[in-house]
């Protein structure tokens, strides 16, 4: 038999077998066959790159040695801000939620170090707190927080969202298809308020491995856009994230001229790029400047 022979008949029985498998739902190891079939057409079909404006601050090794153990200061996180939007980011999104206040700040530090006396210790006082200096950072620039959503609560967690949502549905309630969080886990009131937009970093592996991501989730009875989506919004000034809803469920999520066509969950499949050192930069030279 000829290679091209060999190769058709090849075609035609993964044509016939990947046909029973999406037609016969309750087949053991559909879903491992599935996944399995989803990687390998990431693998020989990449993503071309087309969001080369947006990078990743990283938090690397070489940060760490220069700037100390993780987590920094605020008043750091702070600096990162101010670098960033002076080399005029159209919009900052931070994936990290910090619920409590900073140890760091100056009030603190006299129960940390039993050293200082009683003078200095009154001149720290007096000093703004390093939330008080990294929300003052946030505040009238486009920075998007992100929220976690929790199932079960807890004692940081709080089951109201801390402003109106930016999503607006059109076809009907978004509610019952989107994944559903009884409450959501937050930054400190003080820097949360002051955020020009929220999103929610909640991504579920599937088969050990990231695959899908929500552009919608819901927190309590309130939609909440992805953490991606949302600073899509602010970056472009959009006055809101909409989510069109169909019979079976999410049809689409738009932000201005841009349509998302999603799974009746809210969610989209990935499809990856090669990996790419070009959109990371590390947080130290950020600082460096």
């Amino acid at each position: 038999m000829s290679p091209l022979r060999r190769g058709r008949l090849l075609g035609v029985v993964l044509l016939v077998l990947l046909t029973v498998v999406t037609a016969l739902p309750f087949v053991p190891g559909r879903a491992l066959l599935h996944f399995v079939w989803f990687d390998l057409c990431q693998t020989l079909a990449p993503r071309t790159r087309l969001s080369a404006p947006v990078v990743v601050v990283d938090v690397d090794g070489r940060s760490l040695a220069r700037h100390g153990q993780w987590p920094w200061p605020r008043t750091l996180l702070a600096r990162i801000v101010d670098r960033l939007i002076a080399a005029d980011a159209a919009a900052i999104g931070i994936d990290i939620v910090m619920p409590e206040p900073d140890r760091m700040s100056p009030q603190h530090l006299p129960g940390l170090i039993p050293a200082i006396g009683p003078e200095l210790a009154g001149r720290l006082a007096a000093l703004p707190s390093n939330d008080a200096v990294f929300a003052a950072a946030l505040r009238d620039r486009p920075i998007v927080l992100g929220v976690a959503g929790v199932d079960g609560g807890g004692e940081s967690a709080t089951r109201t969202p801390s402003r109106a949502s930016t999503l607006r549905a059109r076809g009907g309630d978004p509610a019952p298809f989107l994944r559903a969080f009884d409450a959501r886990l937050r930054t400190l009131e003080e820097i949360d308020r002051t955020a020009a937009g929220h999103g929610v970093l909640n991504v579920e592996p599937e088969g050990r491995a990231v695959r899908r991501v929500p552009l919608v989730a819901r927190i309590g009875d309130v939609a909440v856009p992805a953490l991606g989506i949302e600073m899509f919004r602010v970056a472009g000034g959009a006055a809101a994230v909409s989510v069109t809803v169909g019979p079976r469920g999410i049809a689409h999520v738009a932000v201005g001229d841009l349509t998302v066509p999603t799974e009746p969950d809210g969610s989209v499949w990935l499809r990856y790029t090669r990996q790419s050192g070009a959109r990371f930069i590390s947080a130290a030279d950020v600082l460096a400047g």
